[in-house]
């Protein structure tokens, strides 16, 4: 399976820290070989995918285009007002910084298919019906 959307913007982050793929692949313990895979469209493994997106300080769902939750993006109950250097979330008209366990949340359910989103989605809710009890 060929991906241009991961290289696409593995280039544009690279670009952006002024550093180019090749070196990325280096720094996360990769060999100069895998950056060349990705430039012909190779998919990285899940494990892989974390570690640049892990460098990066972005989600892996931003750089394979599954974009349903990007922690890069502000939302609130109107939708996405714009995008942010760092993830933050708007509670009643003031910005805050997300907890490391909300981030590590997102991750997870950005990486999660429809059907296993739902059913987290379903839990989430039975838990906090149970705390208000």
């Amino acid at each position: 399976m060929k991906d241009t959307v991961f290289y696409e913007r593995v280039l544009k982050l690279c670009s952006e820290k002024g550093i180019s793929v090749t070196a990325l692949a280096e720094a996360i313990g990769k060999q100069a070989s895998t950056a060349s895979g990705w430039k012909k469209g190779a998919v990285p493994r899940a494990d892989t995918l974390r570690q640049v997106a892990d460098y990066f300080g972005v989600s892996t769902g931003y750089l394979t285009g599954d974009e349903s939750v990007n922690v890069e993006n502000v939302h609130t109950n109107n939708g996405i007002i714009g995008h942010a250097h760092a993830p933050v979330t708007i509670v009643n008209g003031s910005e805050r910084l997300l907890s490391a366990n909300e981030i590590e949340l997102l991750h997870i359910f950005s990486e999660l298919n429809a059907i296993e989103q739902a059913k987290v989605l379903v839990f989430a809710n039975e838990l906090k019906e149970k705390q208000r009890k």
